[in-house]
């Protein structure tokens, strides 16, 4: 399994392999925020808003695979639930 050092690298290979998941358009549209530095070299936390009229904001562990597309692992409402939930993958 291919482990990365850095959100930059991540963004930069996501990128080069033709996805879309980092483009500034996608994030714009789901309001998207990458809200954590990577962790065990394939996890990060995301914020995303839940509403157009709410405001609210869920977050969601994210897995980098192999291939350089971005899976989501788990979803929670809040950031300190997430950053805890992190622990549960190697």
């Amino acid at each position: 399994m291919r482990i990365f050092k850095s959100m930059s690298e991540v963004v930069q290979a996501n990128t080069a392999a033709g996805y879309f998941f980092f483009a500034k358009e996608t994030m714009t549209r789901f309001g998207s925020k990458v809200e954590t530095p990577l962790m065990n070299g394939k996890y990060f936390i995301t914020s995303e808003t839940l509403g157009y009229s709410t405001g609210k904001r869920g977050f969601a562990i994210r897995e980098v695979q192999e291939n350089t597309t971005i899976r989501t692992v788990e979803r929670y409402d809040t950031l300190e639930d997430a950053k805890g939930g992190v622990d549960k993958f190697p």
